[in-house]
């Protein structure tokens, strides 16, 4: 007898209708409580995440489980069609909302209630009915949302209910905040159940990081508190079509994937390369706020990035910190770093730029109009590196603009920390934590730049670096002006370069004599590591060493 043709009290459990293919087996049998399929095109992960969610509304009556994607209308092509489909109705449809039914208007399936034995929500304790003796029954009614989180401030929607089990399909789509929120929903006081989470995803994607970082690399992803952070926590397995046995013969489909510039990724599912776009976790819709998102104060310094340029472009960052207002339930506010504005120039000379950097910064003025200050308090600008050096003259362009500055009663600027590849990870970062937005309307190039920049192949440029392309880029330079005002204002003593760290250690030292003495120990010390490093050991002088002791 099929299962179509069985009555719905005949179908007992899943595998009267479904059998795992050897890859989804295992991943239905693991036993971390985060899991992850991660793989190529065609290799039947969203059926896998499928199965796990119904197979959970079955098992525990009474919970909840959800199944997430970013837009409903990719929810339902993969995962709601999927159900539709590979769901004998006989499981779940008795015809209402409270005898079973799939509510496709909301999106939710309610499953025909059991009679259960009654436990205590507190104490886990099993009730007694006191006449009979026997323990109580009660009818419970397990349901499977469908939802989408297309924005932050979507994820509210779900905080209000438990769930024992919640699937991200395509997880590679979210940002950790929102795995992150949704994980403190992840739970259930019903007997014998085990709360856990699970994925499905291709290697791509804007969180592609902070997964491969989780479940690869057993790093905690930037935000999570390391010391929370357990890496038997989480679990994934690898496919690709391959592992489809339908799929993988259908040579069309497989040579499509094959063909594809993406072939790396949507084939054969590599989770080692990182390559393309460096700044993969950046969404406009997400990073990009109105002004009304913040709360500013008067007192909160700002700082500027300069990447200054005459042949090719000027660009000028502003930055301060700000209060993010909460953008759904349950989020508390908390001092982000804002870029408020941007100021692109080309060809202009060093007085122009500065001149056009004064007239950038609002002004307050009294009852009467008069102007009497800055609006915005100054505190640094981060100054292209390079021009602090000299060249033919012994006025540098650093110092014919820091004069023009200093008489506007602004602040010289400083020399950018030019260590290329701490700026760019700690801009990485601070995308991935939210903890960096750009003013809606006010830095529109700079917002069109940073999903552009490439990042380096390993071999003719570091992974982790930008490539810096030949010729004139307003991209590379609205990178740099960025990159300067990250690591001359918010780089971690952890994330900045030791020789930056001995410059500010050094001039914090007045006395030109101990400043000296302590560049020479490090310097000393250095030297002491790198022997030690190449298999050397206690220092010899030459004399003892001809000497033969």
């Amino acid at each position: 007898m099929s299962v179509a043709t069985r009555r719905p009290d005949q179908i007992l459990k899943i595998s009267d209708f479904y059998k795992p293919w050897p890859k989804q087996a295992i991943f239905h049998c693991m036993r971390a409580k985060h899991r992850l399929q991660v793989g190529g095109y065609g290799s039947a992960k969203s059926r896998a995440l499928l199965m796990e969610a119904v197979f959970h509304c079955i098992e525990f009556p009474g919970s909840n489980s959800i199944i997430l994607r970013k837009t409903m209308p990719d929810l339902k092509r993969t995962v709601i069609d999927k159900f539709d489909s590979d769901i004998p109705k006989s499981l779940y449809e008795r015809g209402s909302q409270e005898r079973g039914t799939f509510n496709k208007s909301d999106h939710i399936v309610y499953f025909p209630p059991v009679l259960v034995n009654d436990y205590d929500a507190e104490t886990g304790a099993l009730n007694m009915d006191p006449q009979t003796g026997e323990p109580k029954k009660v009818w419970k009614q397990s349901k499977l949302y469908f939802g989408a989180i297309e924005r932050i401030a979507d994820v509210g929607k779900y905080l209000s209910t438990e769930f024992v089990f919640i699937g991200f399909e395509e997880l590679g789509e979210f940002p950790y905040l929102i795995y992150d929120a949704m994980e403190g929903r992840n739970r259930c006081t019903i007997p014998g159940s085990r709360p856990c989470m699970a994925g499905a995803t291709n290697p791509m994607g804007i969180g592609w990081g902070w997964i491969k970082r989780v479940w690869k690399d057993h790093l905690p992803a930037h935000g999570m508190d390391p010391e929370k952070y357990d890496p038997n926590d989480y679990e994934f397995i690898h496919s690709t079509v391959d592992d489809n046995p339908i799929l993988r013969k259908d040579k069309a489909y497989v040579a499509s994937l094959e063909k594809s510039p993406l072939r790396d990724k949507i084939r054969w599912g590599n989770i080692e390369t990182v390559s393309g776009q460096y700044f993969a976790n950046w969404e406009a819709s997400r990073h990009v706020l109105p002004r009304e998102a913040f709360m500013f104060e008067a007192w909160q310094p700002v700082w500027v990035g300069w990447d200054y340029g005459f042949g090719h472009f000027a660009v000028m960052t502003f930055w301060t910190k700000a209060l993010l207002k909460p953008r759904f339930e349950g989020e508390k506010p908390r001092i982000v770093n804002v870029t408020l504005k941007e100021l692109v120039l080309q060809e202009k000379t060093p007085e122009q730029q500065t001149e056009a950097l004064i007239l950038t910064i609002p002004r307050t003025h009294d009852e009467n109009g008069i102007e009497t200050g800055y609006a915005w308090d100054i505190d640094s600008i981060h100054f292209s590196w390079e021009r602090f050096n000299r060249t033919t003259s012994n006025r540098t362009v650093a110092d014919e603009v820091g004069d023009i500055l200093a008489a506007a009663g602004l602040p010289r600027p400083t020399r950018s920390n030019n260590d290329r590849v701490a700026g760019w990870t700690k801009m990485y970062s601070m995308l991935e934590t939210d903890d960096w937005f750009l003013i809606e309307g006010q830095c529109t190039d700079v917002a069109e730049a940073i999903p552009l920049l490439v990042r380096g192949d390993g071999v003719t440029c570091s992974l982790e670096d930008v490539v810096k392309p030949k010729g004139v880029s307003l991209i590379d330079d609205c990178g740099d002006s960025l990159r300067y005002a990250v690591a001359g204002v918010l780089l971690d003593a952890a994330d900045k370069p030791k020789e930056q760290l001995l410059r500010e250690k050094l001039a914090g030292i007045k006395d030109p004599f101990t400043r000296q003495v302590v560049a020479y120990k490090d310097w000393n010390e250095q030297q002491a590591a790198e022997r030690k490093g190449h298999g050397g050991g206690k220092i010899v002088p030459s004399w003892q060493r001809r000497l033969g002791h």
